[in-house]
């Protein structure tokens, strides 16, 4: 199980984080479709949006 989660910045609410929408398409790999969603969704709102990546180490 990975642990890694994407977040990326919300233009609607600048001061939260918010997990890329969408899905993968058949035969595609994940990170693949998550820079496919994060640009499909930067491209709509015309923003610079910041891309990180959190590494879960604990579960609270």
């Amino acid at each position: 199980m990975s642990r890694r989660v994407l977040l990326v910045s919300s233009s609607r609410h600048p001061d939260r984080w918010i997990v890329p929408g969408g899905g993968m398409e058949p035969e595609e790999e994940p990170s693949v479709a998550a820079v496919r969603e994060v640009c499909e969704e930067n491209q709509e709102r015309k923003h610079r949006t910041y891309v990180y990546v959190l590494i879960v180490t604990e579960v609270l």
